[in-house]
This record gives structure tokens, C-alpha cells and sequence, in this order.
């Protein structure tokens, strides 16, 4: 299970910086990768960013093959974003339906779908505090 949460009160928050990590028991070893990135980010971006990092890592050591996947998110736009919007965004142009706007992240939703299809029906997407 991945657990994504950014500590940020509102949307609108920018991140200075950010970090993934994740611990998992492979063969009687602890893997703990973290990474700290620095910039200006948004709230949804610096999200989409950790947990797109853990999928990878994931399709590297095999386990989008193995085992099911899921992805617990603190932000109801990513889980509704992977699990409802994403394929009427790429009908209407990665345009958004309400106000006909760019779908903002869009170079991360891309890769998100991308990891999500590597995944082969292994991996689901929640929204839960």
C-alpha cells in the first residue's frame, strides 16, 4: 500500500520543497529510497510527483506483476482525477469539462495513466484521510 499525504492547508499552497519515501520488506531487506526536491510547486503537483516516483519503482523491482497495488491519496483530485476525469480530459483535448481550461499537471497525469496501464489492472487509486 502507498499512502500519499502533503501537508500543505489549501491548494493554492506552494511547496519550497518535497520528499517521497517508501519502506518495503524485499527478501528480507529493508529498501528505503527518499528524495528531496526544492522549487516552486503546487500542492497536486508535488503529490502526483511522490507517487508517480513510487510507481516506477515499483514496475523496477517487479511489482506491478506480483502483487496488487493501492494508492491512498489525501487529495479527492487525484483519486477522482486516475479514476473518473482522466479519459474525458484526453477526449476534449486535455481541456477541463466545466470551464474548458488546460487540465493543469497534465505532463503528470500523462505519466500517470502511462504507469497506471503498466500495471495491468494491479494498481487502484482511493481517496481516504
Amino acid at each position: 500500500m502507498i499512502m500519499s499525504d502533503i501537508g500543505l492547508n489549501s491548494p493554492s499552497d506552494k511547496c519550497e520543497k518535497w520528499q517521497y519515501c517508501f519502506f518495503i520488506d524485499k527478501d528480507d531487506q529493508v529498501i528505503d529510497e527518499t528524495e528531496w526536491i526544492e522549487g516552486d510547486i503546487d500542492r497536486i503537483r508535488t503529490e502526483l510527483m511522490a507517487i508517480i516516483k513510487v510507481l516506477e519503482w515499483g514496475i523496477e523491482y517487479g511489482y506491478n506483476e506480483k502483487e496488487h497495488l493501492y494508492v491512498t491519496t489525501t487529495d479527492e483530485t487525484i483519486s477522482k482525477g486516475i479514476n473518473e476525469y482522466y479519459q474525458g480530459w484526453i477526449k476534449r483535448g486535455w481541456k477541463t469539462k466545466k470551464d474548458n481550461k488546460d487540465v493543469k499537471n497534465r505532463d503528470l497525469w500523462e505519466r500517470l495513466i502511462e504507469l497506471k496501464d503498466l500495471y495491468k489492472g494491479n494498481v487502484s487509486f482511493e481517496y481516504g484521510r
